[in-house]
């Protein structure tokens, strides 16, 4: 967590602490994705589901470093529209927390926790 910047999100009146943050990075969970784009794991924590990703090729992206020099990072902007949606009753996902890490004022590592909703299949 050593220089991460880190936001939190209103989430339902739930404290959400560094710790907790941490527990959720090193702790096991059900691994739904594991490439070059993404790391993305799920787990229960404070009696909720939630998604723990890490967008490996948009932290490793030449293009995206040089873009975050000039604008937010990809899981703010990301979070943040979760959070703008669901204000204007367009239900989604609840933002809880991103962390970003910073070099020469690029994003250079990044991950986001948000609340899991199952989906539902169509066949």
């Amino acid at each position: 967590m050593k220089d991460f910047k880190i936001k939190f999100f209103n989430s339902e009146n739930i404290n959400w602490s560094i710790e907790d943050i941490k527990e959720v990075i090193t702790r096991d969970g059900e691994v739904l994705k594991n490439d070059e784009r993404s790391f993305v794991k799920k787990m229960e924590i404070k009696n909720k589901k939630i998604i723990y990703k890490v967008p490996n090729q948009k932290n490793n992206s030449k293009r995206t470093r040089f873009l975050s020099l000039f604008r937010k990072s990809q899981v703010e902007v990301v979070l943040e529209s979760m959070e703008i949606l669901n204000k204007n009753r367009i239900y989604t996902n609840q933002p809880i927390v991103f962390g970003e890490k910073r070099k020469f004022g690029m994003v250079i590592d990044s991950f986001m926790i948000y609340e899991y909703i199952k989906g539902i299949e169509i066949t």
